[in-house]
């Protein structure tokens, strides 16, 4: 296989679609001015807010076209300059309207949805006793039910996990074929990240003999 370039995107994600849209955006004809064939967000790019609960109801959009501008740009801006492009996002959950899906989406260079993956494990932690937060993502989020099978794209096939995925060596394992990458868009705690983030990602690179890319969110939210 020819080598391919790749881009990773590290941003701070904002508190609504549009104002993360706007600084997303000069990012892709970037990476294609370098002649990278994909590029890879962070989690939630699409947004971070304070009020996480009111967030996943006012704007998680369904993935359709004309129903998710965020994602509609993202199409439009993969065709402009014939990129892949990994991202996370929020997922409207018909089910459940006061929680969303953390999806990974792969767009192929023509803009369409290659594929996709719901987040299987939420970041449930409470750190209370050594003076961190509580946080429950479960609160917010609906649990994925399965591991999307390796995805084919320019740079091999690519297995999509989320962040709190990375804590769990096993499913890449049932990934078949076996992928050439794995793929951890990421907004890892502060508390942990430090300490555990560059340790597990090489982890698992070496578990599954892959490569691992993990586009962060980076600065404060």
């Amino acid at each position: 296989m020819p080598r391919t370039l790749i881009a990773v995107a590290q941003l701070t994600s904002l508190p609504t679609p549009a104002q993360s849209l706007a600084a997303l955006l000069p990012l892709l004809p970037l990476a294609a001015a370098r002649s990278a064939r994909l590029l890879f967000l962070p989690e939630a790019a699409d947004y971070l807010s304070p009020t996480p609960k009111l967030a996943a109801a006012s704007h998680a959009c369904p993935l359709t076209r004309g129903h998710n501008p965020f994602l509609d740009a993202l199409r439009q801006g993969a065709k402009d300059h014939a990129l892949w492009i990994n991202v996370g996002l929020h997922e409207r959950c018909a089910a459940d309207p006061t929680r969303c899906y953390n999806t990974s989406v792969l767009l192929d260079s023509e803009g369409e949805i290659a594929g996709l993956y719901r987040k299987v494990h939420l970041f449930d932690v409470d750190l209370r006793d050594r003076g961190g937060p509580l946080i429950l993502e479960s609160s917010t989020t609906v649990p994925g039910e399965e591991i999307a099978d390796p995805l084919e794209t320019p740079a091999g096939l690519l297995g999509l996990q989320i962040c709190y995925d990375l804590r769990f060596p096993s499913p890449p394992t049932f990934l078949t074929p076996r992928p050439h990458i794995l793929t951890y868009p990421s907004a890892f705690a502060l508390s942990t990240g430090p300490a555990h983030w560059a340790l597990l990602l090489r982890a698992r690179a070496v578990e599954q003999q892959c490569y691992v890319i993990a586009s962060a969110q980076v600065y404060v939210h």
